[in-house]
C-alpha cells in the first residue's frame, strides 16, 4: 500500500473485515511503492493486488504497460495470483481491450 492512512486505517477499524491481517504472521503488509517492491524480488509472492487506478492520470498508464504486468508476474511465486481491479465504469471498451491485451 502506498499511502499509510489507509495502512493506519485498515488496522484501526477494519480488523473484523481483513482477518487481521496486522497480527497474522504469515501476512507482510508493505508500506512503499508496489512497482519499485517488485521490481527487485523474483518468486517473492502469493499475492499481489493492483489497486484501482486510471490510465489517463499522470504516472498511473504506466501501471498497465508490459513492463509492468512482467515485473509482477516475476514477482510472484509459482502458484501465486495477481489481482488487477480496473475501473469499468470508466473505461470505454477499446480501452479496457487494450489493457487486457497487454496483461495477456
Amino acid at each position: 500500500e502506498l499511502s499509510g492512512l489507509v495502512i493506519e486505517f485498515a488496522r484501526r477499524h477494519f480488523a473484523s473485515f481483513n482477518r487481521g491481517i496486522f497480527t497474522n504472521p504469515a501476512v507482510r503488509v508493505c508500506h512503499e511503492d508496489a512497482r519499485w517492491t517488485i521490481a527487485g524480488r523474483s518468486a517473492a509472492y502469493d499475492v499481489v493486488i493492483g489497486d484501482l487506478f486510471l490510465p489517463w492520470r499522470t504516472g498511473e498508464g504506466r501501471l498497465f504497460a508490459a513492463e509492468h504486468f512482467a515485473a509482477v508476474r516475476r514477482s510472484l511465486k509459482a502458484d501465486g495470483l495477481f489481482c488487477q481491479w480496473l475501473p469499468l465504469f470508466q473505461l470505454t471498451r477499446p480501452q479496457f481491450e487494450t489493457i487486457a491485451r497487454t496483461f495477456q
